[in-house]
């Protein structure tokens, strides 16, 4: 495979025809067969990726020469403005069929969070005998590794010599139980910690000049309840994928994975969703589509799961399923809905949505109408997390026996709203800004997490700039 895409011509242009091509718009670029027969290098890997590059990033790879001589290759590397690629060995000279590790760093600490940047690295055959070797970097600068479990913000982006930053680091715990985090927060040398300025539940350490706290936190609770979503809105005139066209004749018990729906679920960030033809989805891609529910949560696959309406449901006898990407003007919603679809051996029809507010962790169900026999028949309304230790069931039947009730269609609330209760806690502080090397234009903080075994968890930064050359150097005139 990497013979294929590290040969592949990567001069493509968007279809403007003017607009050079980036890895999303061409992968590894257009195949070249001929070019692919006489290469001579083959990797472990065919590129390097990181959507949460907090400063800087790393990889590792094995290059490998596939020719029957020794050989000499050269990395260089192309790449967007301000994105650092470092590829270390820079050289590497291979026998026959002999392999090594190279590392590949990014440094981001000087791009905008939360764009993409891309560059390409290049390996060049000093002999001139083998065709170039290219491989494709995709990086996006974070704040934090998981902004959702760790955030840091400082309240200046931009400061003078002697003026004080307020710090502000929030901890969420997204595990199932009560948890203990151990903080660690080293000040940079161009900070200086103002004394009692620090939170309750934390100290500052003179020796090491950093800010520490160990907090423990309650586990997670998730709860789905009623909510006013404006109730059912058939979205069937803005359809965008018709699933059950895609599956043709053969929609019952069947699962599609939906990518580029962006969404937090229990603290992680998805961007790829798995839809079930029996109105159950889940989150990060499907594996199954069974029919057979479960009382939510259940550590048995299906996993992450998020139920609007599970049940046996049957496309086959009719009935509309499709995916709809709308905005309001403000937000995005990924909704997918299902419409007049029979349970399976009967003529019960049930019409409702799921809807996702695009980059977020809100998550509503909505109803169009429930059939008269629904309690005869095995449903879950309700969700768990990856482990399936962590969730909640709002509505089941389970041979028979109801627990919980319909949400009521009539009411104020028809709705119902995905919850994800998480304890958090609060770390402050104030330091104040120092100048002990002017070559130092920027104040960089970073904090970091770990666990009982010195794991670190997450780490998250908050930046800024200094504006002291305005002030140091006076102006000279004749």
């Amino acid at each position: 495979k990497t013979l294929l895409t590290s040969t592949a011509d990567p001069t493509v242009l968007k279809p403007d025809g003017l607009t050079p091509a980036n890895a999303f718009n061409m992968g590894s670029g257009r195949l070249d067969l001929d070019t692919a027969m006489d290469g001579g290098l083959v990797f472990s890997k065919p590129s390097f990726a990181n959507g949460t590059c907090v400063l800087n990033c790393g990889w590792t790879n094995t290059i490998k020469n596939i020719g029957d001589t020794e050989t000499t290759w050269t990395a260089s590397v192309t790449a967007d403005m301000g994105l650092d690629i470092v590829v270390l060995p820079e050289t590497v000279t291979l026998g026959a069929n002999h392999q090594t590790s190279f590392n590949v760093q990014a440094d981001v600490s000087t791009l905008t969070p939360g764009t993409w940047y891309f560059a390409t690295i290049t390996w060049t055959d000093d002999s001139g005998v083998f065709p170039p070797a290219t491989m494709q970097v995709v990086v996006r600068p974070a704040t934090s590794t998981n902004p959702l479990m760790l955030s840091k913000s400082v309240n200046k982006t931009s400061a003078k010599p002697d003026d004080v930053l307020n710090y502000s680091l929030k901890l969420s715990n997204f595990n199932t139980d009560e948890t203990t985090f151990f903080l660690m927060d080293p000040l940079p040398t161009n900070l200086t910690y103002v004394p009692d300025s620090i939170s309750s539940n934390s100290s500052y350490n003179l020796v090491d000049n950093q800010i520490e706290a160990q907090i423990t936190l309650d586990g997670t609770v998730a709860v789905v309840e009623p909510y006013n979503w404006g109730g059912f809105f058939d979205l069937t005139p803005y359809k965008y994928i018709d699933l059950d066209d895609a599956c043709g004749a053969a929609c019952d018990d069947t699962a599609f994975n939906i990518n580029g729906v962006g969404f937090s679920y229990f603290g992680t960030y998805y961007n790829r969703i798995g839809v079930s033809s029996n109105g159950f989805l889940q989150a990060g891609g499907a594996t199954s589509a069974t029919a057979s529910t479960q009382f939510l949560p259940n550590s048995a696959a299906p996993n992450n799961v998020i139920a609007p309406l599970w049940t046996d449901l049957n496309l086959d006898a009719g009935g509309d399923w499709f995916y709809a990407a709308v905005t309001d003007g403000v937000y995005n919603y990924d909704v997918f809905q299902w419409t007049n679809v029979p349970q399976y051996g009967t003529s019960e029809l049930y019409t409702f949505q799921i809807w996702f507010v695009y980059g977020t962790d809100a998550i509503f169900f909505s109803y169009g109408s429930f059939p008269a026999g629904v309690a005869n028949y095995n449903t879950t309304i309700g969700i768990e997390d990856a482990t399936g230790l962590v969730g909640d069931t709002f509505y089941n039947v389970t041979s028979g026996t109801v627990t919980g009730t319909l949400p009521n269609l009539a009411s104020a609330t028809p709705d119902l709203i995905v919850s994800t209760i998480l304890d958090s806690e609060t770390v402050t502080y104030q330091a104040t800004v120092d100048v002990t090397d002017i070559q130092m234009d920027k104040v960089i903080n970073i904090v970091e997490i770990s666990d009982s075994n010195s794991n670190i968890l997450d780490r998250a930064y908050a930046l800024t700039k200094l504006d002291f050359y305005k002030s140091w150097f006076p102006i000279v005139s004749k």
